[in-house]
């Protein structure tokens, strides 16, 4: 496993990008956000699973095995638990030391009720106008990500907001952690003030997390399937915390079929021992 991912990120890794705080310099960390599928049984267990073809064969497989060992409440139908195909959207994690592989992760898992193909950031029933992106990280090819908290009010509109946690990324020459951390907070600051106008009817009298994403397209086709990434201290706000916070995809939707009792943040599918 040691080598397996070199070809595959050898576009990623010939530039260095920014660094972060308290980061080893020698890992490199890439995230991807992945469609997929899965079959619920009637007792709750996985017993099927679909990820993207993006994925090399060997990790593909790490990650379908970590999902067929998730658990759900019952979906049920007419009083019968039944079995159910969802559609889940994927945040995804791996680290490189040097070309070696250190390990896989699942950061984050959401689940829709649709055809789970990729929507609009204008969702059905929301009002989630998109952040205008800093022009002078636009400009140096610098993207990232903020996981944005949002309380709101009964009707779903927003009462205040702030970054919960985040990433950078960039395909740039290396630069020192306070430029990172600075180029964070603007994506911040964008994410905060485009919130201030939305309303989202998924997430009323409530606290949710919605991420907001910053991407750079390399290519008039397609932008690569996993992206240089580096995570952000940030201090969460006193009224984010000893709540029940809700976890919305990127429209401010989320499916209430599918109840995950596993716990998935930062879940560790493979390491450099396996």
């Amino acid at each position: 496993m040691r080598r397996i991912f070199a070809a595959a990120l050898v576009t990623l890794m010939t530039v260095a990008p920014l660094c972060a705080a308290n980061v080893d310099p020698a890992v490199r960390r890439f995230v991807a956000e992945a469609a997929g599928t899965l079959t619920i049984e009637p007792d709750g267990t996985v017993s099927a699973t679909t990820l993207p073809d993006e994925l090399q064969p060997a990790l593909r497989d790490a990650y379908a095995a970590a999902i067929r060992r998730w658990n759900f409440e019952p979906i049920v139908v007419d009083g019968r638990a039944v079995r159910a195909l969802g559609h889940m959207r994927l945040a995804l994690a791996i680290e490189l030391k040097g070309d070696a592989f250190q390990r896989a992760s699942i950061e984050r898992v959401t689940f829709v009720d649709a055809s789970g193909e990729p929507t609009s950031v204008l969702g059905p029933g929301a009002k989630m106008h998109p952040p205008s992106y800093p022009m002078e990280l636009a400009r140096d090819g610098i993207g990232g990500e903020v996981i944005l908290a949002v309380e709101t009010d009964a009707d779903g509109r927003i009462l205040r907001a702030a970054a919960q946690s985040g990433s950078v990324y960039a395909n740039v020459r290396a630069r020192d952690a306070a430029r990172a951390q600075r180029a964070f907070g603007m994506l911040a600051r964008a994410s905060v003030h485009a919130a201030r106008n939305w309303e989202i009817p998924g997430c009323r009298a409530s606290v949710c997390t919605v991420p907001v994403r910053y991407t750079i397209q390399s290519s008039p086709d397609r932008a690569p399937f996993w992206l240089p990434a580096h995570e952000i201290p940030v201090t969460p706000e006193p009224w984010m915390m000893g709540v029940g916070v809700v976890a919305l995809g990127a429209d401010g939707a989320a499916s209430s079929r599918f109840r995950l009792k596993t716990s998935v943040d930062g879940m560790e599918v493979l390491d450099a021992g396996g």
